[in-house]
């Protein structure tokens, strides 16, 4: 079994995600504590997305980014960051996340998980941009 928890099991952890703000603050306080509850900020993620809340679900997807490249959570519709201007997203999140993973795709040339989750959201705006990946050609 995964270490990292997919969307249906984090869905249905959370039963109801149009609950009241305070429910998120205290999740966002459980992450201050444990920032690797994965869970956690799963559930933030998709109640912030929910409630057409952008600022801090957009932090939430940079971090998963971040610290977690490998993990399938990223590509999940609630973590969704549009490529132009959106209500949960800009332009300029569009550009910050792209920046993330091609800066991820060089930290881990041999890791499989990161390198295929960099070209995915690389080449949903630029499918030439995927060339600006470097593939070890181990990987080819």
């Amino acid at each position: 079994m995964s270490p990292f928890p997919t969307w249906e099991r984090a869905s249905c952890l959370a039963t109801d995600l149009k609950c009241p703000q305070p429910w998120a603050q205290q999740i966002e306080q459980q992450l201050t504590r444990d920032p690797e509850d994965l869970v956690a900020r799963v559930k933030l993620i998709a109640y912030y997305f929910m409630n057409a809340i952008p600022h801090p679900r957009l932090e939430h997807i940079f971090w998963l980014i971040e610290h977690h490249p490998e993990s399938e959570l990223v590509f999940s519709y609630p973590a969704t960051i549009s490529t132009g201007d959106s209500p949960l997203s800009s332009q300029a999140d569009y550009e910050r996340a792209k920046a993330l993973w091609l800066e991820q795709a060089a930290r881990h040339p041999r890791d499989t998980a990161v390198m295929a989750h960099a070209a995915q959201f690389v080449q949903q705006s630029d499918p030439l941009d995927f060339a600006t990946l470097n593939w070890p050609t181990s990987l080819l």
